[in-house]
């Protein structure tokens, strides 16, 4: 990766594929900040390493309520120069027999073999979150 005129090499891992895209927050050492009936706050301080070679800090809140789940993230350039930053919402969901997902999007980024996103449709009818679909036989591993 080439960034602010220079040359930055990101470790690569089987997890991660042919890409860096996976990011690095989800292997990362959150600890909670702040926890209570319907609200917690994360923190990630990252140091810089070969996976990614700059510091920031970065603070997830998640707020439940009847309205729906609320995420704000900010972050920080903890690091002594200009520093590339990118987000992608890539949620877990555990999935026990019978999850129903609702979700208000109409469209789906297809990908291809190695997982970047190549095509935008129309939301399939068979994924059709919008009145909530049972994921019992569903593989979700697009850009919504």
């Amino acid at each position: 990766m080439v960034f602010d005129g220079k040359d930055h090499r990101v470790r690569l891992g089987a997890a991660t594929g042919p890409h860096a895209l996976r990011g690095l927050g989800w292997r990362g050492a959150w600890r909670v900040i702040s926890a209570e009936r319907g609200a917690c706050k994360l923190a990630l301080n990252h140091t810089a390493n070969e996976h990614w070679p700059f510091y920031f800090l970065a603070e997830q809140t998640f707020t439940l309520n009847e309205d729906g789940l609320t995420i704000i993230t900010n972050f920080t350039n903890s690091d002594q120069k200009h520093a590339p930053y990118g987000l992608g919402r890539h949620p877990h969901i555990a999935r026990p027999q019978g999850t129903r997902l609702f979700a208000q999007v109409d469209g789906v980024w297809l990908t291809d073999d190695t997982v970047l996103p190549t095509k935008r449709i129309n939301f399939p009818a068979t994924w059709d979150w919008r009145k909530g679909r049972v994921l019992d036989d569903v593989l979700v591993d697009n850009c919504f």
